[in-house]
């Protein structure tokens, strides 16, 4: 698989994981204002590595945005689950939008190490004529 056709791939599931989260934020706005206002943050930001990703030459960055937020993403929604978050914020397990975001950002993460590693193959692999 080359460069062309991982980056894309990220950007579709960095999109819709920043689409599904600013569906959920209006309901954590209200609920838990601060989680709310990580999701639009987090959105945001998806948004940006999203664009990146689309519009860039090198895609460096957009590429390490992404990871760092599908990371940051990733931890707190298993500190959801499992220790909860500040204020008593506490989810359960059997959520399909969270399942579906977490499995974004594993593909988005997978995508970002197979760019790694095309971008380093690319980089110390012999030149052929």
């Amino acid at each position: 698989m080359t460069r062309t056709r991982i980056w894309p791939v990220a950007a579709a599931c960095a999109g819709a994981n920043a689409a599904v989260h600013l569906y959920l934020a209006p309901v954590h706005l209200t609920e838990k204002p601060y989680i709310g206002v990580l999701f639009i943050i987090g959105s945001a930001l998806l948004l940006a590595a999203v664009g990146g990703l689309v519009w860039s030459r090198t895609r460096v960055a957009a590429w390490w945005l992404g990871g760092a937020v599908s990371v940051g993403m990733c931890a707190g929604y298993i500190a959801s689950r499992t220790i909860g978050l500040p204020s008593g914020y506490h989810e359960t397990w059997n959520d399909p939008f969270g399942t579906a975001c977490l499995i974004l950002e594993a593909i988005y993460l997978a995508a970002f190490v197979a760019a790694g590693h095309v971008e380093a193959h690319a980089r110390w692999s012999p030149q052929r004529p």
